[in-house]
């Protein structure tokens, strides 16, 4: 709690003091470039945030430097937690119950004791919000932030839009 308060405040002093005409943030934090669109729209300033895509490894990890201080094990670990990202968004797409696929998402992951998840949610893709069900072809994320031997990692998925 607080947390996207203090990124705010820090972003909206970067933006007055440099005035830059375009600002690029990684969509591996979806809430965050969520939060920077919207405080650059409340605020009006005449900038625009352009989102960049997730770049993956081989096996799904999104990558990170926070990645290299994974051990070889927790690596390995590690890579589940886009396994897990994507049997929800599987679920969402058969099913379309939120809870019923987080559930599926929680239990891979329950799987791996090395997996410490802090939460995985389904959230509108623009405000955030959590809807009860898939309506349609509703833009939606799928975030996960969990700590794998220690390292806080953070990921998610879109479904029925392209990450930007």
């Amino acid at each position: 709690p607080g947390h996207f308060n203090g990124v705010a405040q820090v972003v909206s002093k970067l933006f007055h003091m440099t005035q830059p005409d375009k600002a690029y943030f990684g969509a591996k934090d979806w809430q965050q470039l969520v939060i920077i669109k919207q405080l650059v729209k409340d605020l009006s300033f005449p900038l625009e945030i352009v989102g960049i895509s997730i770049v993956r490894e081989d096996d799904g990890l999104a990558m990170s430097s926070r990645n290299q201080r994974l051990t070889p094990d927790h690596r390995v670990v590690a890579a589940e937690l886009y396994k897990a990202l994507s049997l929800v968004k599987e679920q969402l797409q058969q099913s379309g119950g939120v809870e019923q696929a987080i559930a599926v998402g929680i239990g891979h992951c329950q799987q791996f004791p090395k997996i410490d998840l802090e939460y995985l949610q389904v959230v509108r893709s623009s405000t955030l919000d959590t809807p009860e069900a898939v309506v349609g072809s509703e833009p939606l994320s799928i975030c996960i932030a969990a700590s794998v031997g220690g390292i806080r990692l953070i990921d998610n998925v879109q479904i029925f839009q392209k990450q930007n």
